[in-house]
Order: structure tokens, then C-alpha cells, then sequence
């Protein structure tokens, strides 16, 4: 199913307001590992890199 024009601008403004951006590098073929395990787990690679840490900060610095 095609997404309008309209609902990827709203989109787009809700996650510019709602989320803070990181541009991650990692070395070469690691990506694909992060993959693999991230799918293997249940999770996109950013689920699985959230989730990671979550499991690594106290519990009163992780926010939803």
C-alpha cells in the first residue's frame, strides 16, 4: 500500500519532534552481523540497538 505525499510529510514532522537522530558507523560487514542478530532476536536494527540500550542504562535514565 502506497503512502501519500501528505501522510509521509506528517510522518516526517512527528518523528522530527517525537525523536532524536544518531548517525552510527560501524566497520565494514559489521552491519550485517547487527542484522542477523537483530532478526534472529526479533528486532529491525534499530529495535535491536535500542534495545540494547535499554538493558545497559539504569532504569531511571531509559525513557519509551
Amino acid at each position: 500500500m502506497a503512502v501519500s505525499k501528505a501522510h509521509g510529510r506528517a510522518s516526517n514532522k512527528y518523528n522530527q519532534k517525537a525523536y532524536d537522530h544518531i548517525h552510527l558507523m560501524v566497520k565494514k560487514g559489521r552491519k550485517a552481523k547487527i542484522e542477523v542478530r537483530g532478526k534472529e532476536l526479533g528486532f529491525s536494527v534499530n529495535g535491536y540497538i535500542n534495545h540494547l540500550i535499554d538493558k545497559d542504562l539504569p532504569e531511571d535514565e531509559a525513557t519509551d
